[in-house]
């Protein structure tokens, strides 16, 4: 399945015209990127975080792939019923800043981990989301995000600037309104990332202006 299919298809069942008049535009900028750096894995269990209108995991599923997303928003809010159902997609409705999975689910580990352009909007200090992370990746599961390069976007104001350690601790204050929580460089992106993961490699992709990282889960001491 072409990128532009996955496009077509999330069009289809989206859940509200946000998607075609402005996300759309924003996924061309990032996706393709992520999914020329999947598409020569072989069929395997994957989980993606933040999923949004569902045009990764289509096209993963496509591929051949275990798809499960998980998503803070309950299921109907950008993907449907008949989204995940066509595609044998799972669907967990969980806040990956709370908890690992919901109280009483074990979802098992994953070979991938993806979570784009998620990390910049999570509402308490990032590290904590990132740890549940670790702990639903397989021993030699890799994981893979993204967020937006801030030299890039020096204008875009953010509720807590470019320092992610400043951002307040899970639940020590009353939730941060705003849709930008953080920005980052590629060294404090790198700087997160290494405070939970072992190797970590950074890259942004020619004419985009979103850094990616791939990191591999740190073994347990």
């Amino acid at each position: 399945m072409k990128f532009s299919e996955a496009q077509a298809i999330a069009t289809e069942h989206a859940t509200s015209d946000y998607y075609v008049n402005s996300y759309r535009d924003m996924e061309r900028m990032y996706l393709p990127a992520l999914l020329e750096a999947v598409e020569s894995r072989s069929p395997t269990r994957i989980l993606e975080v933040g999923p949004g209108w569902g045009t990764t995991a289509v096209w993963l599923a496509d591929e051949g792939h275990d798809v499960t997303v998980m998503d803070l928003m309950p299921l109907g809010t950008w993907m449907t019923q008949e989204l995940i159902d066509t595609y044998g997609i799972k669907y967990v409705h969980n806040d990956i800043e709370d908890a690992v999975a919901p109280d009483g689910i074990d979802l098992g580990t994953f070979d991938l981990v993806i979570m784009t352009q998620v990390i910049p909007h999570l509402a308490w200090k990032p590290d904590r989301a990132l740890r549940h992370v670790a702990d639903l990746m397989s021993d030699d599961g890799e994981f893979i995000t993204s967020v937006l390069d801030l030299l890039d976007y020096k204008d875009l104001d953010a509720a807590f600037g470019d320092d992610w350690t400043g951002v307040p601790e899970w639940k020590s204050t009353d939730r941060c309104q705003d849709i930008v929580k953080c920005m980052y460089t590629s060294e404090t992106f790198s700087e997160l990332l290494e405070s939970v993961f072992d190797t970590i490699e950074i890259w942004k992709p020619k004419r985009s202006t979103v850094l990616f990282a791939r990191a591999t889960k740190r073994a347990a001491q």
